[in-house]
């Protein structure tokens, strides 16, 4: 297989491409498989995290708008257990043939309602209205802010009749959000104070009048508790009444596009409906650090591999010089060229001593005048350094490999003698000096023969 691998790409066997693409296969597609069996698995725990935020902050929401709504509720049951309520319907019951019950009779007892603490940023009003059959008896109630309380509301284009049929039919608690009751509320001075959701509770009910607790709701009210609890994190909300109508709709801040998912919360308590839209950017941003991480661990596990591949091929197999050698690439300067093919020949002699035949094959991969050019160079280049003169001293023997000889032994038998050999240095690089030449020569000789016996 690996022979056929060789022959299809083209890249020799024992080269540093060679090499680096087998360990890659070997290596590199196990880690990269299970990174990304990994990865998955912490995209898919990311979402979930995600999905579970927001879930809980639509809970939140819905939870916190219902614990108004309920304080509402239990103020209901309050006032219609409390003496004066009981009184009122008393007295109403008592006075049959009379339409009307004086204002005066009940002003006292309203006071009462300043006593329960249910004005805050989202209920600013209560009143208490009393219905005979057909018409409103009185109606008195508390205010904060700006909004004002005085008879039932100052609204625009606000009907009493509305109020009665409501009171004909209802029996449990409600909260009305229709064209008639949708109305703006106007505050002193004339001013709107915007879209209202209005709570009706029955206090008591007898055969001749009705008396209900009515709260003053702003959508505006409802709208920052629902932004203060979504203005960190992008999504929208709509807001829908027990019949599907939709109330409103809130955005965190810019539109959202591209809906990844869709949360949905029901009041348990009056039945809305609170929808939430989550954008893919949301899922995005969770998984912006974590594709970072992965990048930075596959690009550090990436140059650990090509590291340790290329110091194991170094010093086992092939040198560097190989892979730019299978590249294609050459430097135009001729000396450049020959230095680089000198340190291959240096590395591949010196780094591969035990396994002779890679070392043959290798050096039959060289051309015969690159082979020349490096012979050349050992000789020449080395000395312009002054390093040969160590290697002669001893300081640092060049041929301490056994397997060294083998490159230079075919030239040697080639030239038959040391006057050849000579000849073929000073004719193939004449820049050498003769008396570095001869000293060189003879030394190189010296060793092939003590290798050669």
């Amino acid at each position: 297989m690996k022979k056929r691998f060789s022959k299809w790409s083209g890249i020799k066997k024992g080269s540093f491409a060679y090499f680096f693409i087998m360990f890659f296969l070997l290596l590199y597609c196990p880690i990269f498989l299970l990174g990304a069996a990994y990865y998955n698995k912490l995209d898919k725990q990311i979402e979930n995290e995600v999905t579970h935020y927001y879930s809980g902050l639509l809970q939140n929401i819905g939870s916190d708008i219902d614990m108004r709504i309920d304080d509402l509720n239990t103020l209901a049951v309050k006032l219609a257990n409390s003496s004066w309520i009981r009184k009122l319907t008393y007295m109403q019951n008592n006075k049959i043939d009379s339409k009307r019950v004086s204002v005066t009779e009940i002003t006292n007892y309203v006071e009462e309602l300043r006593t329960y603490e249910v004005l805050n940023p989202f209920v600013v009003g209560l009143s208490v209205l009393f219905l005979d059959k057909n018409y409103v008896i009185s109606s008195h109630g508390v205010s904060s802010g700006d909004i004002f309380y005085n008879e039932v509301f100052e609204c625009q284009d606000f009907k009493y009749q509305d109020i009665i049929d409501i009171a004909q039919e209802i029996y449990g608690n409600e909260i009305y959000y229709t064209k008639n009751l949708n109305v703006n509320t106007l505050i002193r001075g004339g001013q709107r104070a915007g879209e209202t959701l209005i709570y009706i509770s029955p206090l008591n009910h007898n055969r001749f009048n009705k008396s209900m607790m009515i709260a003053h709701i702003p959508i505006s009210n409802i709208e920052k508790t629902i932004k203060g609890r979504i203005e960190t994190s992008p999504c929208s909300v709509t807001l829908y009444d027990k019949d599907n109508q939709s109330i409103m709709h809130i955005l965190s801040g810019e539109a959202v596009h591209n809906i990844a998912k869709e949360l949905t919360y029901v009041s348990p308590v009056n039945g809305w409906q609170y929808k939430m839209n989550i954008p893919t950017s949301a899922y995005n941003h969770a998984k912006h650090n974590i594709r970072i991480g992965v990048s930075i661990i596959s690009l550090l596990v990436l140059i650990i591999i090509v590291l340790i591949a290329y110091y194991l091929s170094s010093n086992q197999v092939a040198p560097l010089r190989e892979m730019c050698r299978s590249l294609g690439y050459y430097p135009n300067d001729w000396m450049n060229n020959q230095e680089i093919n000198y340190y291959q020949l240096k590395t591949l002699i010196s780094t591969t001593v035990a396994n002779e035949e890679l070392l043959k094959e290798q050096n039959e991969r060289l051309k015969l005048s690159i082979r020349n050019g490096v012979l050349l160079k050992i000789l020449y280049g080395i000395s312009i350094d002054n390093e040969m003169q160590m290697l002669i001293k001893g300081n640092k023997s060049l041929f301490q490999f056994d397997y060294y000889t083998l490159c230079l032994k075919e030239e040697v038998m080639k030239l038959g003698s040391p006057e050849g050999g000579l000849e073929f240095i000073a004719g193939i690089y004449p820049p050498t000096p003769p008396e570095n030449v001869e000293a060189l020569c003879k030394s190189l000789i010296k060793y092939q023969r003590y290798w050669w016996e």
